[in-house]
């Protein structure tokens, strides 16, 4: 039962740090660091498990955020999550960066990098996202992104 145990929580935290920085890059913009508010709003909208926010926050908000929306950190604080994500997806690299989230992605082929680094220029460099459809021009026969 341990294992089980295990593989769920494995699956669980994968799919928030391999798909909630995707959308929030898509849905909101490409950030280092998202205030409370967003993170919410994003993890809600695309039905993440409800007991993985608080590793949400640890991902992709500073400890401050953390600290003000995850009321119940007394079983981990924001250091120790961040550090179970760092092991698991990043070496042991407690400085991730959103460029390192995007290159782990479960939607790579939806991620395009303009920058060196993968992260947004003032210059209108950066992470590009597209509709997901097989063409790569956004959809929509007129060429309009089918929006």
């Amino acid at each position: 039962m341990h294992k089980l145990k295990k593989w769920i929580h494995n699956y669980r935290l994968s799919k928030v740090v391999k798909e909630l920085p995707f959308y929030l890059g898509r849905d909101i913009s490409p950030k280092e660091k998202y205030k409370g508010k967003v993170i919410v709003q994003i993890y809600n909208k695309y039905s993440f498990n409800n007991e993985y926010l608080k590793y949400a926050f640890a991902l992709v908000s500073s400890e401050h955020e953390f600290n003000n929306f995850v009321k119940n950190t007394k079983d981990s604080t924001y250091k120790e999550l961040k550090n179970e994500i760092a092991q698991i997806y990043f070496n042991g690299n407690c400085n991730f960066s959103f460029s390192d989230l995007m290159r782990i992605t479960r939607f790579k082929g939806q991620v395009h990098s303009c920058g060196r680094d993968g992260f947004p220029r003032k210059n209108n460099e950066g992470w590009s996202f597209s509709s997901g459809d097989s063409n790569g021009d956004g959809g929509g026969a007129d060429g309009g992104g089918g929006d």
